[in-house]
């Protein structure tokens, strides 16, 4: 049995019981990542070619066309669209048969492979930002770090279910996928040889290790409107280089590879940008292998992040504010047929998240400015020249939130509802609330 040439995307695999092929039955295994163009061809090769006018195709799930190619018969496809669990895209396991004059010639298994992305770790899905002594900048700091829960450092986690969950049943019949050393697969790792952006000694090669992979991709943007250089702040790899020269009060540290967004994605993107993993230089922060002896690890991979910042106190005067806004896009890849392929699309699910990180210089010290837990989210937005502002209301003596405040677009440097550059706390009660350049506080309203 074999691929037909009209299927590009579709690779025979060799079986775990391959060794014991002819003492015992062995099936034939297909591989292919769902929902790529086409669909999946096989084709029955005989002795005598006019076997394929007496044989019928069968498969135990969905529907099986022969012939698939002109009029032979020893063509067949099946889909490779997978199908669904609740609201989720899932991969697929077809049992395909061939039966001549009713009795079962030949059996094989079609695996349709796909991924999802989900945040595990808080399980309320709502973490903590917690604000310590910074250590690691030159003197003492304050450093802004997200955290699973708020009274001691935990990261977040991430979890890939790869499906269909029983391709990585351990000691069963099921197709030799992790057949590659680690050198071979890092060789081939899309931009491999570019450095981190801040761990400016490890190679984004070195966060593969399997030949399913979760991965990640970062974007930043910091707003700057002290101006900071680079020079003045803490060292960070390449990430303050934006700074080093005119730096702006808003400005990009780092994109997401060129076509990454989410809204311009394309399922199972082959060698693509997509498949970068610009934020994804080790692996000390993961579960890489979804193969275990374990069932509820079996088809899991796991990773974990802490996203954080620090600022040291000797930096800026009284009243400044700085802002770093983190978003990440969790994706798995999967190395098939000699490239890797998107097997994830962080638009259907967790995938995407965000940290937006806030400081404002406070009696000779920086201080976090307000950033809660309501600055993550499972999602990409805030990432432009936008800044949030929430209105608190006093009400019996204490800083209560009430509503949002609207999003203002910076223009040259500085809010367009500025009407003086006096930053100034706004809220009542207790004094809480976030400091901005100008606006007041009416009744839990902010005012322009």
């Amino acid at each position: 049995m074999l691929v037909h040439k009209n299927d590009p995307f579709t690779e025979k695999i060799g079986s775990t019981w391959e060794a014991q092929r002819g003492k015992r039955e062995v099936l034939d295994h297909f591989v292919t990542v769902r929902g790529l163009q086409g669909a999946v061809i096989l084709q029955a090769r005989f002795e005598d070619e006019g076997c394929c006018e007496h044989i019928t195709w069968e498969c135990d799930v969905g529907t099986i066309t022969s012939p698939a190619v002109g009029t032979d018969k020893c063509t067949a496809n099946v889909s490779r669209a997978g199908t669904t669990e609740g609201n989720l895209d899932v991969g697929q396991r077809i049992e395909v048969r061939i039966t001549c004059d009713g009795m079962m010639i030949w059996k094989g298994i079609v695996w349709v492979v796909w991924a999802n992305v989900r945040l595990a770790v808080p399980e309320n899905g709502t973490p903590a930002i917690r604000s310590t002594n910074a250590v690691g900048v030159p003197g003492a700091g304050r450093r802004l770090k997200l955290s699973a829960e708020a009274n001691q450092q935990k990261d977040i986690g991430f979890v890939a279910d790869i499906t269909p969950k029983s391709m990585f049943e351990h000691g069963a019949d099921i197709p030799r996928l992790d057949r590659f050393t680690v050198g071979q697969l890092q060789k081939s790792v899309p931009d491999g040889d570019k450095r981190h952006i801040v761990e400016r000694n490890a190679v984004l090669k070195g966060g593969v290790m399997n030949v399913f992979d979760l991965s990640r991709q970062v974007r930043a943007r910091t707003m700057n409107p002290a101006l900071y250089t680079e020079a003045q702040l803490p060292k960070s790899g390449n990430f303050w280089k934006v700074f080093s020269q005119n730096p702006q009060a808003s400005a990009v540290n780092v994109n997401y590879p060129e076509s990454a967004d989410p809204k311009q994605l394309q399922a199972a993107a082959i060698d693509s940008e997509n498949t970068i993993g610009n934020d994804d230089p080790t692996v000390n922060d993961n579960e890489r292998s979804p193969y275990s002896q374990t069932p509820e690890k079996q088809g899991v991979l796991r990773q974990t992040d802490a996203p954080d910042q620090a600022l040291p106190h000797a930096l800026g005067t009284n009243g400044n504010t700085f802002e770093v806004r983190l978003q990440f896009r969790e994706f798995v890849r999967f190395f098939h047929l000699g490239k890797w392929y998107l097997i994830s699309n962080p638009a259907d699910n967790a995938g995407l998240w965000r940290v937006h990180l806030r400081f404002v210089k406070v009696n000779g010290k920086w201080e976090n400015n307000a950033t809660t837990p309501s600055d993550f989210g499972q999602n990409n937005n805030g990432f432009e020249g936008l800044t949030h502002h929430f209105c608190h209301a006093a009400r019996s003596g204490t800083g209560v939130r009430g509503t949002e405040g609207r999003e203002y677009e910076l223009h040259n440097k500085v809010p367009t509802h500025v009407a003086r550059p006096v930053p100034r706390r706004i809220g009542s009660g207790n004094g809480s609330g976030r400091i901005f350049p100008g606006g007041r506080c009416v009744d839990g309203v902010e005012q322009r």
